[in-house]
């Protein structure tokens, strides 16, 4: 992938072009049978029955795909309204942009650090 590859890229997942990003978009991955089967059972499986049975406190960050993609914005917003139904500890938090929102400097760091951190108390 060049240069213009990875800015047309970045421009249409509205992220801001950096070295961590050209890295990742350059580096080829290995697929194997045992990835292959990984991706089918994950895309097989019921995401939301799931999540609607997780016991432990648990943070679902994610893309709004606001200005990235209006299908599957429309598919998350519902997503996550179903999800804020549950009954289960899930804490949802929105990043403006697509699937690569971690790859953004505005990703919530703080958050994470701040729900990974909650309640353990820091000894003197």
């Amino acid at each position: 992938m060049n240069g213009q590859e990875v800015e047309n890229f970045c421009r249409r997942m509205k992220l801001t072009p950096s070295p961590y990003i050209t890295a990742a978009l350059k580096t080829d991955t290995e697929l194997s049978a045992e990835g292959l089967n990984l991706l089918f059972a994950y895309y097989n499986v019921n995401q939301p029955q799931l999540l609607n049975h997780i016991k432990v406190e648990t943070l679902l960050i994610y893309g709004t795909f606001k200005d990235v993609n209006d299908k599957e914005k429309k598919r998350t917003e519902q997503a996550v309204t179903t999800v804020n139904t549950y009954k289960a500890p899930i804490k949802t938090i929105a990043v403006e942009g697509g699937h690569y929102v971690l790859w953004e400097d505005d990703f919530p760091w703080s958050d994470v650090r701040q729900f990974l951190t909650a309640g353990i108390i820091k000894e003197e």
